[in-house]
């Protein structure tokens, strides 16, 4: 019998890759920008080698800090939200993070010089407890800026994510808590770093590599507790240009970005609204409730992200706001190409957000929920809450009421490979979390009595353990339907089911010599 073939850390990579390349397929629409600011951005990207949807994201973390203590208010509604920003750039190694992120700090420098704000005021979190970092908001008039170039290291300064998890702390509650910009008071016996703010303003972002991103995004914990709902995630397709391809930057345009954020600096309790007759939102609104409702109770991470959503749109439409008031006049100048002409700056930002903004910040927003399907391995958003609202009426949602054998089921069914090794499977820790060795046994059973594989056992040499194997059943060439209400039991699509066997890196039967591990 062949050796079933083992997850290794290469073909884990290679999954990732494959799932990357749907991301950068999916790129931002442009062509809802003004054309001055897309030339800009675009520049900027070529004198950085970074793709320009990692400027723009770095951008709108900039715009937001300079925001902090604006709201959006929705009319004819109680519902407020802050202009705040949570927004993760993931990128290799070596696709330019570090001169990005050295741009946006220098970009911020510039601001706050024109701005004549006291350089000795911290305001930005360096290596900081949440305590610390609180007396730092308050210090630097209740708004501060996380900016890494690895995210992941300011989630650890602050006692929320440790080896690979979150912790469950006040710490991590307090943290959550920013988000929505309310107030924050620390009171101790001592009196040290005691702080009362009714209102702040913590913008945090940065970057971080992809497989980073993938295991706190897949985090259990992350996705229980909202830490990760609460980011946008872009990935954009890495540039890696040869040197000559390199370009000086617009400088008249990074004038603009500097008179522009200083402008918008200076703005205190700003409230921004959206037209009472914009349909555009209402429209989006209306589509991510119908969807959220299908999912709500079968994909917690899907549900969490488009619920989320709802508001991330108004904050990014704040955020571009600023670009689309200086349109017309600006985009008139585009029609040369002297990178010479000054950017005109609209001297005050208006109150209503312009359903141009709207339209951007939404595909924005679609692009970073996609972007974050892709990586954790669905398919299209569309297609899955499609998915899920053909088998409602006979699908049995993942639950633990079987003690889970209904969720490691499915798990099965969709990982790659016509024969899955028992003793792989327990090698991935991930896999261990669903019941261990008995509970794949019992899962594998489940399946085997609707006809959906086959379990095989036998003794290894020298030793009484048995080694088990499981042959998933293929697609049969009638009876469809019925072999598809058999997957829908499990919440599984015939479309995802058939995936699993085409070009499997993990789990597909192997002719190595080797033996299997055994199970003791």
């Amino acid at each position: 019998m062949a050796t079933p073939r083992r997850i290794s850390d290469s073909d884990a990579l290679l999954v990732l890759k494959k799932r990357l390349e749907r991301c950068w397929d999916f790129d931002i629409d442009w062509r809802l920008y003004p054309p001055f600011l897309h030339k800009g951005i675009a520049q900027l990207g070529r004198s950085l080698d970074v793709p320009a949807s990692a400027v723009l994201s770095g951008l709108l973390l900039v715009e937001s800090y300079c925001l902090s203590h604006c709201e959006i208010r929705v009319p004819n509604t109680e519902w407020t939200e802050p202009s705040l920003l949570w927004l993760t750039i993931c990128m290799p190694t070596g696709s330019g993070k570090t001169p990005l992120c050295g741009f946006l700090t220098s970009l911020l420098d510039k601001v706050r010089s024109c701005a004549e704000t006291d350089d000795d005021i911290p305001w930005m979190v360096d290596d900081a407890s949440i305590e610390k970092m609180g007396a730092m908001m308050a210090n630097n008039g209740n708004r501060l800026l996380g900016l890494y170039d690895e995210l992941s290291t300011f989630l650890t300064q602050i006692n929320v994510y440790r080896g690979k998890g979150i912790s469950d702390s006040h710490d991590l509650s307090t943290f959550l808590s920013l988000y929505n910009g309310k107030s924050w008071n620390r009171d101790t016996v001592s009196g040290d770093a005691n702080f009362h703010m009714k209102k702040t303003g913590l913008t945090v972002g940065g970057f971080t590599q992809p497989n980073v991103a993938k295991s706190l995004i897949e985090s259990p914990q992350a996705i229980e507790k909202g830490l990760v709902q609460r980011f946008l995630w872009m990935f954009p397709k890495p540039s890696y240009s040869e040197f000559s391809s390199l370009q000086r930057a617009n400088q008249k345009f990074v004038e603009y970005l500097v008179s522009k954020l200083t402008t918008i600096n200076e703005l205190e309790n700003t409230v921004l609204t959206i037209p009472s007759d914009c349909t555009i939102f209402k429209d989006k609104f209306d589509e991510l409730q119908e969807s959220i409702a299908a999912i709500s109770v079968c994909d917690e991470l899907l549900a969490g992200m488009l619920g989320k959503a709802k508001g991330q749109i108004l904050r990014i439409a704040a955020c571009l706001q600023m670009f689309f008031v200086d349109r017309s006049e600006n985009d008139e100048d585009e029609q040369g190409d002297d990178d010479d002409k000054n950017t005109t700056v609209a001297a005050t930002l208006p109150t209503t957000i312009m359903e141009d903004a709207l339209k951007a910040a939404i595909n924005f927003v679609e692009v970073c929920c996609q972007h974050t399907a892709y990586v954790t391995g669905r398919h299209t958003i569309e297609n899955e809450i499609k998915k899920y609202k053909q088998n409602t009426a006979e699908t049995v949602c993942l639950n633990h009421n079987d003690g889970g054998n209904t969720s490691t089921a499915a798990y099965c069914l969709l990982l790659h490979g016509a024969t899955l090794d028992l003793s792989a499977l327990l090698s991935s820790k991930k896999f261990r979390t669903k019941g261990g060795k008995e509970g794949a046994l019992a899962a594998m059973r489940l399946l085997q009595s609707d006809g959906l594989g086959t379990l095989n056992g036998h003794k290894a040499r020298r030793v009484t353990s048995m080694v088990y194997t499981f042959e998933t059943t293929t697609t049969p060439d009638d009876n469809i339907a019925e072999f598809t209400a058999k997957l829908s039991k499990y919440g599984v699509s015939l479309c995802d089911y058939e995936e699993t066997f085409k070009d499997s890196p993990c789990l597909r039967n192997d002719s190595s010599p080797k033996r299997p591990r055994i199970d003791n």
